[in-house]
């Protein structure tokens, strides 16, 4: 059973007074800021440890009852994972995402992209959670509560110990019915890649079973973007791990902290286009920051 709790949620921000215009499509990012210059009372900083942080932040950190973790694909990079848009070694560099994450190529052909996602299952079942999903499973038990919304479709946080999580792409191991929605259980994983793979029947409609994930073209989950959208009203801080900030509508998200007010971290090992919009932009990675960062609210608390 959770130890914690989801709060019942709201559609207001924490700060009524510094409630988003929701009405608009996306939010004008904060003006560049230089070191160390205040922004709505808290510092705006570029710190290269966690000794450089403003104290403010580290006081919000280890006093925050509610935290929402944002995360993305260089999330799990340390876990062998790929990342998506890596100039060199991104998982699209070397594969066309039209051919093989659209609705509209699998209705043409499905066995190459069944053959590619059962691989991906695989290399994502074999892989580890690194230090920075362990880290924010250990966070979530000193807050009273935590939400992480991952656009990752590998299950590391699940297996790492976090309990709370909205998977806005949806999931690698949550297979179903192409049709009438069915969920399949895939007995075996292929050890091999390869390059055409029948997709199984529905035993209901007996057509074919597909990866539960979300694809070019489709509608994200409404359940976990409702809930990913209301966390970042009513959280006390916002952290965002290894997200490149290009994908929307799941970039749109830490924008509406933005506005209410609340305090963005951002842990990356590069400048993202959400660098703009957090308080503090850390140029670390996850496995790196994260236990660092869990670590100095667990010494802050005492």
């Amino acid at each position: 059973m959770p130890r914690h709790r989801l709060p019942q949620l709201t559609t207001t921000c924490r700060s009524p007074d510094l409630a988003p215009t929701l009405a608009r499509p996306w939010f004008s990012p904060r003006p560049h800021l230089g070191e160390n210059q205040a922004y709505n009372g808290i510092m705006t900083a570029r710190p290269t440890t966690i000794a450089d942080f403003p104290p403010a932040i580290i006081e919000n950190l280890s006093e925050a009852r509610r935290v929402h973790v944002f995360t993305g694909a260089g999330m799990s990079a340390e876990s062998g994972l790929e990342t998506y848009r890596n100039d060199k070694t991104g998982l699209w560099e070397n594969v066309d995402p039209q051919a093989m994450a659209s609705i509209d190529a699998w209705a043409r052909d499905p066995e190459p992209m069944w053959a590619w996602y059962l691989w991906r299952a695989h290399v994502a079942e074999e892989a580890q959670p690194n230090a920075g999903h362990i880290a924010l499973a250990e966070w979530e038990q000193l807050c009273d509560s935590m939400l992480v919304t991952t656009q990752n479709i590998d299950n590391l946080h699940e297996r790492a110990g976090s309990q709370h999580i909205a998977h806005l792409h949806g999931s690698l191991f949550a297979w179903r019915c192409s049709i009438c929605g069915r969920p399949y259980r895939i007995m075996e994983l292929p050890t091999q890649p390869a390059a055409r793979l029948t997709p199984p029947e529905c035993p209901l409609c007996h057509n074919p079973v597909r990866p539960g994930v979300v694809w070019f073209g489709e509608s994200l989950p409404q359940r976990e973007w409702e809930l990913a959208e209301q966390w970042m009203m009513i959280a006390d801080v916002v952290v965002v791990v290894g997200t490149s900030g290009v994908v929307y509508p799941a970039a749109a998200l830490p924008r509406i902290a933005y506005e209410c007010g609340t305090p963005i971290i951002e842990i990356s090992p590069a400048a993202t286009d959400l660098t703009p919009l957090a308080t503090v932009s850390w140029a670390t990675t996850a496995a790196r920051g994260l236990p660092e960062l869990v670590a100095k609210v667990q010494e802050s608390r005492g």
